[in-house]
């Protein structure tokens, strides 16, 4: 929610939704994208052969506040970014934070720094595709995402499975995101359904791109990893 007031990435509180819910720490204090991103720094600082990636959408504030309060942190931070808007090798990205933003900027010189233009993300119809939607006006590489996230956990177990399957066609050089999440019932038990679900399925040698998932936990994230190619 950054605005014209915000100095830097710590003034930059983390909410979420159109109701605005402020994310709190596990310390009960409000969290700020400028705790986030130090949160990284020092994990990958810790692990330095591991990848970080961060969508960034801002539901309140303005778009050009963040983009010039994000900017700053990465100026002063060149290292710790994939500063680009096409998919790096793993090589490339190790150590690093590599960034994907859903939101707009009028400056030229902060647009490779911030990853893939998203922008239009909010104005796909994923409900009707069972598979992936390229999104359009990407700048840098492709982006291909399945995000029906208006579903029960046993439809969305559709919307899933057709993205893998979709994800053998996609070019190489693209990125992909198929999220498993949903919100028709109690997210915590529709989470657990379609992760047994995806544990339970056949996925040696599948392309599958980056599953993003709810309460996921070392044995599921082990079998996406070793059978991702």
């Amino acid at each position: 929610n950054a605005t014209a007031s915000s100095t830097d990435v710590n003034d930059v509180m983390i909410v979420h939704g159109n109701s605005l819910i402020q994310c709190y720490n596990r310390y009960g204090g409000k969290l700020s994208l400028g705790e986030l991103l130090e949160i990284g720094k020092l994990f990958l600082s810790k692990q330095p052969s591991e990848t970080l990636v961060f969508l960034i959408k801002p539901d309140d504030g303005t778009h050009e506040d963040l983009a010039r309060t994000l900017k700053a942190y990465i100026d002063r931070n060149p290292n710790l970014f994939w500063q680009s808007d096409t998919v790096p090798t793993l090589r490339q990205a190790r150590g690093k934070i590599v960034l994907l933003r859903r939101f707009s900027t009028n400056n030229s010189n902060y647009t490779k720094a911030f990853g893939p233009d998203l922008t239009q993300w909010d104005a796909q119809d994923y409900a009707a595709t069972k598979g992936l939607i390229k999104l359009p006006g990407t700048t840098g590489s492709a982006v291909y995402i399945q995000d029906a996230y208006q579903q029960t956990g046993g439809a969305k177990k559709e919307y899933v499975s057709g993205a893998i399957s979709h994800s053998a066609s996609v070019p190489t050089n693209a990125y992909i995101y198929n999220y498993t999440s949903c919100t028709l019932g109690f997210v915590i038990d529709t989470s657990r359904d379609v992760n047994a679900w995806l544990y339970e399925q056949n996925l040696t040698g599948k392309r599958l791109g980056n599953i993003m998932m709810n309460y996921t936990d070392l044995v599921i994230n082990q079998k996406i990893y070793r059978s991702n190619r």
